[in-house]
């Protein structure tokens, strides 16, 4: 059984042929990168098909950009509030994730995740902040 018709992949030809991209093609048609792939993959396009194609390139990296720096300021205000009970839980797995299993020692070059884990040690732990030490390593 196929899951895709005959209509279906005619118009994903056809869409192609007038200049669509696969990602455009993806939100249009609701099917996989690479079942579009699949059809329109061996289609011959003229150049002015194929430079307008490869002009709209690079928008998902602005997209992606976008969405983190989004992410990252939400997460900033989420973080801000934290109860102790969140604030523990989120402790405990950057420890988990990031921190060495024999000894209180955390490994991370992102500024963000270092406030976190001295805010989880100082709040929840009793760390105080002239009891941590830093080790920079520059390679």
């Amino acid at each position: 059984m196929k899951r895709y018709s005959q209509k279906e992949i005619k118009n994903l030809k056809c869409a192609r042929r007038s200049g669509k991209s696969i990602p455009q093609m993806m939100k249009e048609f609701n099917m996989p990168k690479t079942t579009i792939w699949h059809h329109v993959h061996d289609i011959e396009l003229s150049d002015t098909l194929l430079k307008d194609i490869r002009s709209r390139q690079g928008a998902s990296k602005e997209r992606s950009v976008l969405q983190w720096n989004t992410a990252s300021i939400e997460a900033q205000k989420i973080l801000k509030n934290l109860k102790l009970r969140e604030l523990s839980l989120a402790g405990s797995m950057l420890h988990w994730a990031e921190g060495n299993k024999k000894s209180l020692v955390f490994t991370n070059t992102d500024p963000d995740m270092l406030r976190l884990y001295l805010s989880f040690l100082a709040r929840c732990l009793g760390v105080e902040k002239n009891d941590c030490r830093l080790l920079i390593r520059i390679s």
